[in-house]
């Protein structure tokens, strides 16, 4: 179909009870947690945050690549990450990341360190939107 990507992958998600939930993701297993009801602990991530981490780890591996490709030492560089909860639909938004970049020169290396962390996919994803298609399994 005319501008349609490439699958990169495919996530198959299962109910293990008492709201956990297991996606695996080719031979990796991440479990999630529904935990906004009283009565369920929190005993993994929700859905929400492993969005979240999906796109602090997106930028911090954006911009380790560009400091590999720059010849910086990329030991140390971390990503903070905060969003709020909106509502009107119920949804994340309002993402702050601060990237720390230690052996960056912060003057010489900050536009090209904020640009690539702009190119990292997930938060292309979020920025420009996606279709989702649903439907529902026989």
């Amino acid at each position: 179909m005319p501008g349609k990507g490439k699958i990169m992958g495919a996530v198959h998600v299962e109910h293990k009870g008492d709201m956990l939930f297991e996606s695996t993701i080719g031979h990796h297993t991440i479990v999630t947690h529904y935990a906004k009801a009283a009565e369920h602990k929190d005993r993994a991530v929700t859905p929400p945050e492993l969005c979240a981490t999906a796109l602090a780890s997106c930028v911090a591996t954006m911009v380790a690549i560009f400091c590999n490709n720059s010849k910086i030492d990329p030991a140390g560089i971390a990503v903070d990450l905060t969003y709020e909860y909106l509502e009107n639909p119920t949804r994340m938004g309002d993402f702050k990341v601060r990237i720390k970049v230690p052996h960056a020169d912060p003057e010489r290396h900050r536009k090209g360190i904020l640009r690539v962390a702009h190119k990292c996919p997930v938060h292309a994803t979020i920025e420009k939107g996606s279709e989702v298609e649903f439907e529902l399994a026989e």
